[in-house]
């Protein structure tokens, strides 16, 4: 079994496996930045930061089209939103 094949699974547009290794890598950089920024924070960060490194490189995916792009998700935007918002709070009260 390769990636390719992994990326089958999805729920609506969204690959699991892409989403389920992008928070398992944040998890396990939590302990090695945890001086420098919460887990709590690091989380919420995932999906935006994600979004802008393959905005970056020009890839096209669902949930950037669904963020950025021309037929845009009111709710996707709302709770990318609210995810960097929470990333880049000085607070952990947000």
């Amino acid at each position: 079994m390769n990636v390719a094949d992994l990326r089958k699974y999805r729920v609506g547009p969204f690959a699991i496996f892409d989403f389920s290794m992008s928070f398992l890598a944040a998890a396990l950089v939590a302990p090695l930045v945890k001086n420098y920024v919460s887990r709590e924070r690091l989380l919420c960060g995932v999906i935006p930061l994600g979004i802008a490194t393959h905005e970056l490189f020009r890839l096209r995916t669902p949930l950037n089209k669904m963020v950025l792009g021309p037929d845009t998700n009111i709710l996707a935007q709302l709770v990318v939103g609210l995810m960097l918002m929470k990333t880049l709070a000085q607070n952990d009260r947000v």
